[in-house]
């Protein structure tokens, strides 16, 4: 596989694969570097880090209000909001706030789908993607003047 990375310039980048092209920012960049880290080196340092990113998030989600947790909630995508369930199961506190600010029809549909979905742990990788997205839609939320925490 021919694989080219080009800076563009302003902080973004082209990514080829075999004549594909990818835009990304040096966000993405650094994304996609902890994730293909954290698969090829689970051990590394960059593992650990992303682990503590992760970590870090939702014990902000914890202390979260709860408008902000719904307005979170409502923006997120369906499956990331199931990931992120799947990341609480062991977590009381975060659970609790999620569900509290979840419909019934809602905390419903993504613990069945918890339950089909993932009967062994996700990968770390989908656990780090889904905590990055999630971060970038509190960003969002909050340049639109919706603060999440």
């Amino acid at each position: 596989m021919d694989i080219t990375v080009t800076d563009e310039g302003t902080g973004r980048y082209s990514i080829r694969f075999d004549g594909t092209e990818v835009q990304l920012d040096g966000r993405d960049i650094r994304e996609l570097l902890v994730q293909v880290t954290g698969v090829l080196a689970p051990s590394s340092d960059i593992a650990r880090q992303a682990d503590a990113y992760r970590r870090e998030f939702t014990s902000r989600l914890v202390t979260a209000d709860d408008v902000g947790i719904q307005a979170l909630l409502h923006a997120a995508d369906h499956d990331d909001v199931v990931v992120l369930l799947k990341i609480a199961e062991n977590d009381d506190a975060l659970r609790e706030k999620l569900e509290q600010n979840m419909s019934e029809k809602s905390k419903k549909m993504c613990w069945e789908d918890l339950d089909f979905r993932f009967k062994e742990p996700p990968p770390p990788s989908l656990i780090n993607a889904t905590v990055d997205h999630l971060k970038r839609i509190v960003e969002e939320l909050e340049d639109d003047g919706r603060p999440v925490f």
